[in-house]
């Protein structure tokens, strides 16, 4: 694997992480019994989760297109 895929495949795991810390942070404020000012922090926690999800999905999508135009170029 070249040091792009795997740097593409290493961001896309990351991604992947990020949006299950999301869900679990999510069946964590609807499940448990806090009190508002913890489920708003969860809830903040759990939307910045959601952002770096995104992004390092984004970048791993970036990383394998750039890859592709390469490689018929």
């Amino acid at each position: 694997m070249t040091q792009s895929g795997r740097s593409a495949a290493r961001s896309a795991l990351i991604g992947i992480a990020f949006t299950l810390i999301t869900i679990a942070l999510s069946v964590i404020i609807v499940v448990g019994d806090l009190p508002i000012i913890a489920r708003v922090a969860l809830g903040i926690v759990a939307g910045l989760a959601l952002v770096c999800a995104g992004v390092a999905i984004g970048y791993a999508l970036a990383v394998i297109r750039m890859r592709d135009e390469d490689d018929e170029g």
